[in-house]
């Protein structure tokens, strides 16, 4: 494999990757990332629509941001008045214009291996939109616990108090915090779900995109293009998803009881052989400022 040419296509990659349960489970893990960042990013347009609408006076008009944003002709021509940044536009029309092939080879991948009844393990497509309203995870994680215990030794240490009431105080606040953060979220889903269809609506068409000095990202386009279309830091995070994926797929094969010895063997030179592949991907020039 080319890992330091500029063209790397991560769909094909997993396509190529020789034992179906570890290519299931990259591309199953890649496909979800995508779903992610299309709502990470289309919650970060919401932050700057809300911001360039306040800006430029038009919350004087409304009694709530919710009514001005969806009352605002946020489509080409609005860009171009504000000035707003298109970029956050085009990295979600690419990745909407991407997630579904990924999530076709996932579905395929994972019909090639088979659950404890000799059945085709199945997969099925999440509607963007229920990703969207989707209700956050508020269950604190593993890293957050061990900071809090280092954080609770050195406090009480430092200000002889209870290190079990103080380590207990602070989880406390973090789950709060954690539901804080939840609620947020289920609040602003609906204009998180409106900004993203604000997004596919100010793409332009294909005949429009071609009249532009500069080309303009359109579904079609990005399909063309594949994976290189995309950001280098979201090619980051997709490419460092699948690597993650490889790994995690050796701990689920790791606790497979149906699972011979023989084909654990190839699992774990599979995976293993994909991760070393993604290393050298990521090391690559095109990537070095990125990683």
């Amino acid at each position: 494999m080319a890992t330091t040419h500029q063209y790397f296509d991560l769909r094909h990659f997993v396509s190529t990757i020789n034992e179906t349960y570890v290519a299931a489970q990259v591309a199953q893990s890649v496909a979800w990332r995508m779903d992610i960042l299309i709502t990470s990013k289309a919650r970060a347009l919401l932050r700057d629509i809300r911001e360039t609408g306040l800006r430029i006076g038009e919350a004087e008009r409304y009694s709530d941001t919710a009514t001005m944003l969806r009352d605002l002709n946020v489509g080409e021509e609005w860009f171009k008045q504000t000035g707003l940044d298109r970029g956050v536009i085009e990295e979600i029309t690419r990745l909407t214009a991407l997630r579904q092939p990924m999530h076709e080879l996932a579905g395929e991948l994972t019909a090639m291996n088979l659950d404890w009844q000799g059945r085709p393990r199945s997969y099925e497509i999440p509607e963007l939109e229920s990703v969207f309203r989707a209700p956050p995870n508020t269950k604190i994680s593993s890293q957050v616990k061990a900071r809090v215990e280092l954080t609770s030794k050195a406090l009480a240490e430092a200000y002889g108090v209870d290190e079990k009431v103080l380590r207990e105080r602070r989880l406390a606040a973090q789950k709060r915090q954690a539901e804080d953060r939840a609620e947020n979220t289920m609040e602003t889903a609906d204009l998180a779900w409106w900004c993203y269809e604000q997004a596919l609506r100010a793409e332009p068409t294909e005949l429009e995109a071609m009249k532009r000095d500069r080309p303009l990202v359109t579904q079609g386009l990005a399909l063309e293009q594949g994976f290189p279309c995309l950001a280098k830091d979201t090619q980051v995070v997709l490419i460092t998803a699948a690597r993650g994926a490889a790994d995690r797929s050796i701990q689920f094969a790791e606790g497979e009881r149906s699972m011979t010895d023989t084909e654990f063997a190839r699992i774990l030179a599979c995976a293993m052989k994909a991760q070393k592949d993604l290393d050298q991907v990521l090391r690559a020039n095109k990537f070095a400022e990125t990683v």
